[in-house]
Formats: structure tokens, C-alpha cells, sequence
């Protein structure tokens, strides 16, 4: 199956948090890290860091990015704000509603639907226990923010997203982009 760019990136970053997951380092661990990334990105992440000077800076750079966002999500869902929805756009391979201990939490994921639809795919594979969500509920909704960024938010309220209760907003790696 032929990724789109969108795919592979996110199986990238997937990989660097596999790679940190197994090293055993203690920073995070994400169970399906190494399932998301697909072993030809993870045998790309392993040549990669065996070729750099400083072979963690880069994987460092993906973790650390990881554990705030973690910290993030932690202190808003379960600290004196209590923030019952989480938007993540630009989803990717996250796996936070599988691995964070948000109960009463709503999870919303948008992605472009060929990312999604990987994600899916890839999850029926898990394990039930590794699938399992640490949330109430997941919705993934397939949109090209760059050119549907008029049907997020219909589209969000079809999926029970309530517009006036405090919201989450996580926008991790596509900044970047």
C-alpha cells in the first residue's frame, strides 16, 4: 500500500517514540508506538540515529515534545480546569487516548482521512488491550484542515463535540508544517 506524505511523517514521529519506548529510558511509554510506526519506518529511525554524531538529539527532540504535550493534557483534564474535550488536530499516530488515564475526557482527532483511515486499520491489528482507550470516547473525523477547514466544526458537532464547553485545542506536530 502506497502512503501519502502525510502518512509517512506520522509513521516517522511514531517510530522516534517506538525507539524511546524501547530503550526503556522511562521518559513515556507508548505501547503502540512500534504498530504505528510499521517496521520499514523503524528500521529508517535505527539507520538514522546510528549515523548521527549525537544519535538521541533527534529522538530527544520527539520525546520532549511528547512529555509536554502529556503534561499539557494531564494538568488541564485532570487539574482545577477539568477540561472534558480534547481537540487534537493534525492527529497523526497519537496515541494519548490509548495510553493517558482521562476518564469523563471526550477525545476528538482530525486528520486527513487516508491518515485516519491507516490509524484504523492499524488498530484493528492491536490487541484489545493495547487498543483500549484511557478516555471516554474517540471521534476521527477525515478532513484536509488546508481545505476544509469550513466543515471542522459541523462536523464536530455531528460527533456530540459540545461549542461552549472548555476545549483542549492540541496542534503538536503540524505547526511544524
Amino acid at each position: 500500500m502506497r502512503l501519502t506524505n502525510e502518512a509517512e511523517t506520522c509513521r516517522r514521529v511514531a517510530a522516534m517514540r517506538a525507539i524511546e519506548t524501547a530503550d526503556g529510558c522511562g521518559a513515556f511509554s507508548d505501547h503502540l508506538a512500534s504498530l504505528f510506526a510499521g517496521e520499514e519506518q523503524l528500521e529508517r529511525a535505527r539507520a538514522f540515529r546510528a549515523l548521527q554524531p549525537n544519535p538521541r538529539s533527534q529522538i530527544d527532540a520527539i520525546s520532549l515534545r511528547c512529555l509536554a504535550v502529556d503534561d499539557r493534557v494531564l494538568s488541564a483534564c485532570r487539574g482545577e480546569a477539568r477540561i472534558r474535550q480534547v481537540l487534537c488536530l493534525g492527529c497523526g499516530m497519537d496515541s494519548r487516548p490509548h495510553r493517558l488515564d482521562l476518564p469523563g475526557v471526550a477525545w476528538f482527532e482530525v486528520d486527513v482521512p487516508e491518515v485516519l483511515a491507516l490509524k484504523e486499520e492499524l488498530l484493528r491489528t492491536a490487541s484489545p488491550e493495547a487498543a483500549a482507550l484511557t478516555v471516554d470516547r474517540v471521534e476521527r473525523l477525515g478532513l484536509d484542515l488546508g481545505r476544509e477547514l469550513h466543515a471542522l466544526q459541523p462536523a464536530l458537532r455531528a460527533v456530540g463535540w459540545e461549542p461552549g464547553a472548555p476545549t483542549l485545542s492540541l496542534l503538536e506536530g503540524v505547526a511544524y508544517y
